[in-house]
């Protein structure tokens, strides 16, 4: 998948920017631990892990790992990727890439991880990643998916002092376009996040890869 990332306010720049910042602000966050040893205690043996906008690695690679399993992360950023590297976790591997571009997604994935990534794209383009994890994922397989509940299309927001441009959906949206790329919603969980300066609610979504995707109603 391609797109004119540069018009979106360049993410991986950004975060090239913040580097371990976001770990400093994000990665204690007990709602979305709960989310990715949930994943992970579904999980058949073998297969491995896909974590889609991986920045460090924390915690979903800490998570995967430390319950046994393979592990392959994709972002952007190289600061980010180089501080997950610097860990050497066992049975992690990250690459480079695009989050659109299937060609960075290893076979043999039966869970897929993408927690607060998606929402720097488009909908369109969220919309065209989660299609593409369905057909990439069995039948049976497994999504931890993260968002920030917003009702919008490519607006820009503060984040850490830089702007992102960022999309959103409401929990029944969410919902809809989850099931409508080929899922079936096991569970979707609203939690309030406390940040320094405001709060934000954010959706946990658990869901199984069940058959062909259609339009969202």
């Amino acid at each position: 998948m391609s797109g004119d990332r540069g018009a979106r306010g360049a993410p991986e720049a950004v975060f090239d920017r913040v580097g371990a910042t976001y770990d400093d602000i994000h990665a204690d966050n007990p709602a979305q631990l709960e989310a990715l040893e949930d994943l992970v205690a579904r999980l058949p043996d073998g297969g491995v892990v896909l974590d889609l906008g991986c920045g460090t690695g924390r915690p979903a690679a800490d998570v995967v790992t430390g319950g046994g399993r393979d592990y392959v992360g994709v972002d952007e950023s190289e600061v980010m990727l180089d501080l997950a590297r610097a860990t050497g976790r066992a049975r992690a591997l990250f690459r480079r890439a695009d989050l659109r571009d299937t060609s960075a997604w290893p076979p043999g994935v039966t869970g897929a991880v993408a927690h607060f990534s998606l929402l720097m794209l488009s909908r369109d383009d969220i919309e065209s990643v989660l299609r593409a994890l369905a057909a990439h994922l069995p039948q049976g397989g497994l999504l931890s998916l993260a968002m920030v509940e917003l009702d919008a299309d490519s607006v820009p927001v503060d984040f850490l002092g830089e702007t992102l441009v960022v999309s959103g959906y409401t929990r029944d949206g969410l919902r809809r376009v989850v099931e409508g790329a080929g899922f079936d919603v096991e569970n979707l969980v609203a939690h309030t996040h406390l940040l320094d300066d405001r709060a934000e609610t954010q959706l946990y979504v658990l869901a199984t890869r069940t058959g062909t995707a259609h339009e969202p109603r």
